[in-house]
């Protein structure tokens, strides 16, 4: 009878009720994540945008690169998608906080203070560059860069839901 109220969870009409399901199971794995999610936040902060992603100027250049150098790029470059995806699951962590063990609520707020955290990440925005070739400003989203109008907002997705952590902390019961 109880996998039957599970399975119901898992059609579109009743998606949302399975969330707080998964976040009871997940239980002290939660803390481990949000450990996780710090040190890459820590990580997007410390690290220099430029050193983030490296832009390349033609594939020529790739081509005159070694095997160790190619896979460093690699690793830069899926380290920062990596970092981007965290601020994604700390956005859920703080959308759905009601439903979180107390121990991650304590352990994002009074451990690892990510209030303040976030601000720093806010100001240095590493998910907005100038294209180094063309001199166009790029946003990092939906997995890529995007070329965008000079006039858009610099803020861009992962800027939002930054955004929407604070809310979530500072504005919500």
């Amino acid at each position: 009878m109880a996998n039957r109220g599970i399975f119901r969870a898992t059609t579109k009409r009743h998606w949302p009720t399975l969330w707080p399901f998964g976040i009871w199971q997940a239980g002290d794995a939660l803390i481990d994540l949000v450990d996780f999610c710090v040190r890459k936040l820590r990580y997007l902060i410390a690290t220099p945008n430029d050193e983030l992603v490296r832009q390349v100027a033609s594939a020529k250049e790739c081509t005159e690169w070694d095997t160790v150098r190619m896979l460093d790029e690699q690793f830069a470059e899926c380290e920062f998608q990596i970092c981007m995806c965290v601020i994604s699951i700390i956005r859920f962590l703080t959308d759905h906080r009601v439903a979180v063990p107390l121990a991650v609520t304590t352990r994002m707020l009074e451990t690892h203070d990510i209030l303040l955290l976030l601000v720093p990440l806010m100001e240095k925005a590493p998910w907005v560059r100038r294209n180094r070739i063309n001199g166009r400003i790029e946003k990092f989203e939906e997995h890529k860069w995007q070329v965008v109008e000079a006039c858009a907002s610099e803020r861009g997705c992962a800027g939002q839901e930054l955004h929407v952590c604070h809310y979530n902390w500072i504005l919500q019961r």
